[in-house]
C-alpha cells in the first residue's frame, strides 16, 4: 500500500510540475510580447537621412569621364535616397545632356535653370506634384514623370515654350485619373510625338484641340477637389510619420509619405545589414589576431644582426645588441622550439628546427663588443663517430689507405657547418669544435647577468 500510494504521489508531483512549467513560460512569452509592443509604441521616430548632392557623389557617377564633371554629358544617379536637386548639380555639371533621377524622394523641379543642354530628364518614381523649374531647358527631348503624385495637370502648361519636347510619360499619376487627360495633354503641347509610349496620331490631335476649352474647365473642376484632398491626406501621415505611431508593415495607399516610409524602412534593413557585416568582421578579425597571436613566428622588431651557427650537439646564436647597451635592459628566454631575446623591450625571436635544452642554455656577452651569445644544447645531440685506431704495419696502412681513398671517392660531401664567430667553451658532453687559429676569435667572454624572460 504505502509503495502504490508514494508511486500515485510522485506521479502527481511530476504532473504539477509540468503543469506549472508550461505557465511559467507561457507568462514570459506573453510578458516578452507585452513589454516588445509597449517598447514600440514609445520609441522615438526613426528619421529620414537623405543622400545631398556632393561633389564627391557626382565625381562617384562620372567614372566613365574620368572624374571630369566639366564634360560631363551623362550621370546617373537613381536610388540614392536624394531629396531635392542641389544648385551644385548646374554649377558643378553645367554640360549634361542626360540626368537620371528616379526612385528617389524628390518633391520639386528645381535648380535645372542652368543645364540649358539637357536632352533626357528622368524623374520616375519621385515625389513630385506638379510641373515646373524647366523653362530654361530649351533642348530637353524626353522627359520621364511615371509613378509620381501629379495632381496639377493645369501645371503642364509650363511645357508648352519647349519646342523641342517630343516624349513624355506621365503612367502612374493621380491626374491620369482625370476625365479626358490624355486629349488635354495632346491638346496643350502640340510639339508631342509619343505620350506614354505611344504615337499621337495627328487626328487625335485635331479632336483635343477642338474641345480643349471644354476639357480644360472639366479638369480644373476635377483637381480642384483632388488637391487640397491629398494635401490633407499626406499631410496627415507626415504627422503619423514624424510621431513614430506610422506602422511601417501596415498596408498604405500610394502617398509620398508611404514612398518615405519604405525608404526609411530600407535604410533600417541596410544600416542592420552593415551593423552585422560590420560585427562578424570584427569578430573574424579578433579571431585571426588571435591565432596570429598563437603561432610562433620569427621576429625581429629591433632590426638585429645575428648569426645561427648548427653543430651536431648545440645552437649557437650570436647576437648583435649594441656595444653600449645595458646587461640590464636585455631579457633572454629559451624554450625548447625557438629562443626570444627583448632589447629594450623590442623582440628578437628566431625558430628553431630540433628541441633544445631550456635549463641548460648559456647567455654570455662579450666585455669588449657588447655581442650576445647564446649556447643551446639539443635534446637529442648526435655525436661526432669517432675513427677505428690505426695500426703500424704496413699492410694494415696501405689497406687502411685505400679504404680512405675508395671511401673519399664514393662518400656524398657533408653538410657543411658555418664557422662560428666566437671561442666559446662548449658543454662538457659535447665535442669542441677545431678552429682555424687565424679565424678563432680572441674575445674575451664572461657570464652576464641577462634575466630571464618572464
Amino acid at each position: 500500500i504505502n509503495a502504490e500510494y508514494m508511486g500515485s504521489f510522485f506521479t502527481f508531483l511530476v504532473n504539477f510540475f509540468c503543469v506549472f512549467g508550461v505557465f511559467v513560460i507561457l507568462s514570459l512569452v506573453v510578458r516578452d510580447k507585452v513589454n516588445a509592443r509597449m517598447a514600440k509604441a514609445g520609441q522615438p521616430p526613426l528619421p529620414f537621412v537623405p543622400t545631398p548632392m556632393t561633389v564627391e557623389l557626382f565625381r562617384k557617377r562620372s567614372e566613365h569621364n574620368d572624374g571630369n564633371l566639366l564634360t560631363l554629358k551623362e550621370i546617373t544617379l537613381h536610388q540614392y535616397d536624394i531629396e531635392r536637386i542641389d544648385k551644385l548639380l548646374g554649377r558643378e555639371c553645367p554640360d549634361l545632356e542626360i540626368i537620371f533621377l528616379q526612385n528617389n524622394v524628390i518633391a520639386k523641379i528645381e535648380n535645372l535653370e542652368r543645364i540649358q543642354n539637357l536632352q533626357y530628364l528622368n524623374l520616375g518614381i519621385n515625389n513630385i506634384r506638379r510641373f515646373e523649374g524647366l523653362a530654361n531647358c530649351e533642348f530637353l527631348h524626353k522627359l520621364d514623370m511615371t509613378l509620381n503624385f501629379i495632381d496639377d495637370l493645369l501645371s503642364i502648361e509650363h511645357l508648352r515654350p519647349l519646342d523641342r519636347l517630343r516624349e513624355l510619360f506621365l503612367t502612374g499619376n493621380p491626374c491620369c485619373k482625370y476625365t479626358r487627360w490624355r486629349e488635354f495633354v495632346i491638346a496643350t503641347l502640340p510639339q508631342l510625338t509619343r505620350l506614354d509610349s505611344h504615337d499621337i496620331e495627328h487626328s487625335q490631335r485635331i479632336v483635343a484641340c477642338q474641345d480643349l476649352e471644354e476639357i480644360r474647365r472639366v479638369i480644373a473642376a476635377e483637381q480642384a477637389v483632388a488637391i487640397p484632398a491629398n494635401t490633407a491626406r499626406y499631410e496627415q501621415l507626415r504627422q503619423l510619420r514624424l510621431r513614430g505611431e506610422l506602422d511601417l508593415d501596415a498596408p498604405m495607399s500610394d502617398s509620398p509619405e508611404a514612398r518615405i516610409a519604405s525608404r526609411m524602412k530600407i535604410q533600417q534593413e541596410e544600416a542592420a545589414k552593415e551593423a552585422a557585416k560590420k560585427a562578424k568582421e570584427e569578430a573574424d578579425h579578433s579571431a585571426a589576431r588571435a591565432e596570429r597571436l598563437a603561432r610562433v613566428r620569427n621576429q625581429n622588431e629591433a632590426r638585429l644582426e645575428f648569426f645561427l651557427e648548427e653543430t651536431r650537439t648545440h645552437y649557437n646564436l650570436d647576437l648583435e645588441v649594441g656595444k653600449f647597451v645595458d646587461s640590464s635592459l636585455i631579457k633572454v628566454d629559451v624554450l625548447p622550439t625557438y629562443v626570444t631575446v627583448l632589447v629594450k623591450g623590442k623582440i628578437f625571436r628566431l625558430l628553431l628546427n630540433e628541441e633544445v635544452q631550456s635549463d641548460s642554455s648559456t647567455a654570455q656577452r662579450s666585455q669588449v663588443t657588447g655581442r650576445l651569445l647564446i649556447s643551446m644544447p639539443k635534446v637529442k645531440a648526435i655525436l661526432q663517430p669517432t675513427r677505428p685506431p690505426e695500426t703500424k704495419s704496413k699492410a694494415s696502412a696501405t689497406s687502411s689507405s685505400t679504404t680512405s681513398t675508395v671511401s673519399t671517392s664514393t662518400t656524398t660531401t657533408p653538410r657543411a657547418v658555418c664557422t662560428p664567430l666566437f671561442n666559446a667553451p662548449p658543454p662538457a658532453h659535447a665535442v669542441a669544435p677545431v678552429l682555424p687559429p687565424e679565424i678563432a676569435c680572441q674575445l674575451d667572454y664572461a657570464e652576464s647577468d641577462v634575466p630571464p624572460l618572464n
